[in-house]
């Protein structure tokens, strides 16, 4: 027994952050992620990382540091959060994270390429930028800061340099130091500061390395989008060797070397994303291209960038369409789709592998995976690549400590079955139960086997209780269920609709299932364009937003025996739906809404969310209540709906104006245009006579 218990803490000791020295592993988390790929905090992979990286806060014309996306960092309400105030967000979502582990560290990304516009004014006047940012940090719980000026002397090679930059770059660096040695005096905590560096050595060469390096934890490279979008002809995205005079990794830190750079400073990224190029003949580098598709977040209205994630690229690969290879030089993988000519440049596993022995060889502090959000699950995570490599020892506690964890305890309660055995056992029995036999004995139900004493056969049941309750949770595969219990485990209703659709279509008779946003008067309708051997079946999904359920049936299944089943799971599904919306996130949504009606022009509903388009506002502000669902709680005389995707504050329109061919709109006091369908068109007019009059 001594010895199990030794065992034991070691186990735990061993699969602990703090047992060990560990070199940095940081990941970045983007707060546009919460918007266009349903990623949040949550989802982080916390226990394989050491820094979790927030991108991005801004900085206003004045120097100081701001929100980056108020919404996304403040204002959305998760579970557990105040819908009357308090802390919400992302940001609180972090501070949750870390009481969880409290081993993470959390860094606040100042600037970035979006944000990077004023940092020249913070450089100015260093004094008032580090107090802010020390402000920052202690109001909204970070850990860290990191300065990811793009780019300070020279912001894109071949430019002239501007060399006060220099100067006031190393000056705000050291300001922003002090002031968080200032916040450590306050609040007895310890607070880190980094900084990123530009992987293009004309650029970096103006950087005030040797200096600023004496007053950062680590320095994060910038490997990352060395090919894109703005190049004419194909190359490697973050190619670890090039020729001589091209971007590459190997070159990046020879450099930083070079010029007076600490190796143990400098943390390499490295990306779980790709990047590819559309009108490709044949594959390969140095092609000409006619651009690049949407990518994996791309759409219409933010046009495309060629960038795809690791989820996709490895769905890519997996599709015998797709040609695949290596280049042995770079390290670095491709893939090309010769129909569609597409060719795609990303990390392999085995380039990955490249990069990470070449940062140890150079001894570098740690990696950064950019993004988390981009990254994919499973095996094919570049994340667990990273931890496996960096930390394997503890990569292999953190997959198999469940099922260490119950073989121990199984173990343990073996052994005092026997001991219990013993105890017990009848007068006349020579010789106790081997450990063996009592497994089989467990095995073989033994809790009615009449050798085994009353109170052994007890603890037997609890075993074999236990034991189950273990398999259920470790089993990868899932039993039949219906789809109840599937959608209580979502968190948004774009994720309820998905499995609704994904539940639906593995039913017997239904070829297709598909959920969208109608009107509220739904009838059976047969559809031509899947033939005479189908029916097109709709269900009113969501009263809330009027969503819509189509089922694509055959004939013979369509009888009221066989959907009796479906439309029950369809009603548990209703059901929830409108607990869901009666959570704090809708209270929040509606109060956002009220609060700001003075402000608001209109809101447009735009891929799943609502955009509330604001007075003082370059971007709207993003809610999860859909148009139908805000239409139930204000009168048209606050919010009007003129169309299926838009709805109007009544009293910032300026007149109804008729277009050609048919078409109207409205004009707004900002002079914004809303469309108006012709469906809402003779009620507008009934409505609101006078914006006809006006505009005659």
């Amino acid at each position: 027994m001594k010895l199990f218990v030794t065992s034991l803490v070691w186990l735990f000791l061993f699969g602990s952050h703090s047992a060990f020295a560990e070199s940095i592993r940081a990941g970045y988390f983007p707060f546009w992620a919460t918007y266009s790929q349903s990623y949040h905090v949550t989802d982080i992979p916390a226990e394989r990382l050491t820094h979790v990286i927030y991108a991005y806060a801004n900085i206003t014309e004045q120097g100081e540091v701001a929100l980056g996306d108020k919404y996304a960092d403040v204002d959305r309400i998760y579970e557990n959060d105040s819908p009357l105030g308090g802390k919400r967000g992302s940001y609180n979502q972090l501070r949750q994270m870390q009481k969880a582990y409290p081993h993470i560290k959390t860094f606040i990304a100042i600037g970035g390429w979006s944000y990077s516009k004023y940092f020249a004014n913070a450089a100015r006047d260093p004094d008032t930028f580090a107090r802010s940012a020390a402000n920052f940090v202690r109001e909204h719980g970070f850990n860290g800061i990191e300065l990811d000026w793009r780019s300070p002397v020279m912001k894109h090679r071949g430019q002239p340099a501007n060399w006060q930059q220099r100067e006031q770059y190393f000056t705000l660096i050291k300001a922003t130091r002090a002031a968080l040695l200032a916040l450590t005096k306050e609040t007895g905590q310890e607070y880190g500061l980094s900084v990123t560096l530009s992987a293009d050595d004309q650029m970096m060469e103006h950087w005030p390395l040797p200096e600023m390096q004496l007053y950062v934890d680590f320095i994060s490279l910038l490997s990352i989008d060395f090919h894109g979008s703005w190049n004419d002809k194909t190359g490697h995205y973050v190619p670890l060797n090039a020729p001589a005079g091209e971007l590459s990794v190997g070159a990046a830190i020879t450099r930083f070397n070079a010029l007076g750079g600490q190796s143990d400073k400098l943390v390499l990224m490295i990306a779980s994303q790709g990047t590819s190029w559309q009108g490709v003949s044949s594959p390969g580098v140095g092609q000409p291209t006619k651009g690049v598709p949407l990518g994996s977040w791309d759409n219409e209205q933010t046009g495309a960038s060629g960038v795809f994630s690791q989820q996709d690229i490895q769905r890519f690969t997996k599709d015998p369409s797709w040609q695949q290879g290596f280049d042995s030089k770079s390290k670095t993988a491709w893939l090309y789709h010769p129909e569609q000519q597409i060719w795609l440049s990303y990390d392999s596993p085995q380039g990955i592998d490249a990069k990470l022995n070449f940062a140890q060889q150079q001894r570098l502090a740690g990696t950064a995976l950019w993004t988390l959000p981009g990254d994919a699950s499973g095996s094919g995570s570049v994340l667990l690549q990273i931890h496996q490599f960096d930390a394997p020892w503890q990569s292999i506690w953190i997959d198999s400590r469940q099922w260490l964890i119950a073989g121990f305890i199984s173990l343990a309660i073996l052994l005092s079955l026997l001991m219990a055995y013993r105890k017990f056992k009848p007068a006349k029995q020579e010789a106790p139960i081997s450990l063996p036999d009592l497994v089989s004995l467990i095995e073989q139900g033994a809790h009615n086997h009449q050798d085994v004493p009353e109170p052994m056969q007890q603890m037997v049941q609890k075993l074999q209780s236990w034991q189950q309750q273990a398999l259920a949770i470790e089993s990868n595969t899932e039993p039949a269920r219906d789809i109840l219990p599937v959608w209580q485990q979502s968190r948004s209703v774009e994720a309820l609709h998905q499995e609704l659709v994904s539940w639906f279509s593995r039913q017997p008779g239904v070829k297709s299932a598909s959920v969208y946003q109608g009107d509220r008067q739904l009838a059976a309708s047969d559809d031509p364009q899947h033939g005479e051997d189908s029916q097109s079946i709709q269900l009113l999904l969501d009263d809330l937003d009027a969503c819509v359920l189509q089922l694509q049936v055959s004939p013979e299944h369509n009888h009221e025996g066989h959907y009796r089943q479906l439309t029950d799971q369809l009603g548990q599904c209703r059901q929830y739906l409108m607990q869901l919306c009666r959570q704090p996130q809708l209270l929040g949504e509606l109060h956002a809404i009220a609060q700001s009606k003075d402000k608001l022009r209109y809101i447009k509903a735009e891929r799943g969310y609502s955009g509330l388009y604001l007075d003082g506002q370059a971007e709207p502000s993003y809610i999860l209540l859909r148009l139908t669902g805000i239409k139930l709680y204000f009168d048209n005389q606050t919010l009007l709906q003129v169309h299926r995707s838009w709805l109007v504050n009544p009293n910032r329109v300026v007149c109804l104006e008729k277009l050609q061919k048919g078409k109207w709109q409205l004009r707004l006091d900002c002079g914004d245009v809303v469309p108006v369908s012709k469906s809402y068109l003779q009620w507008i007019q009934e409505l609101f006579p006078q914006w006809w009059s006006q505009s005659a």
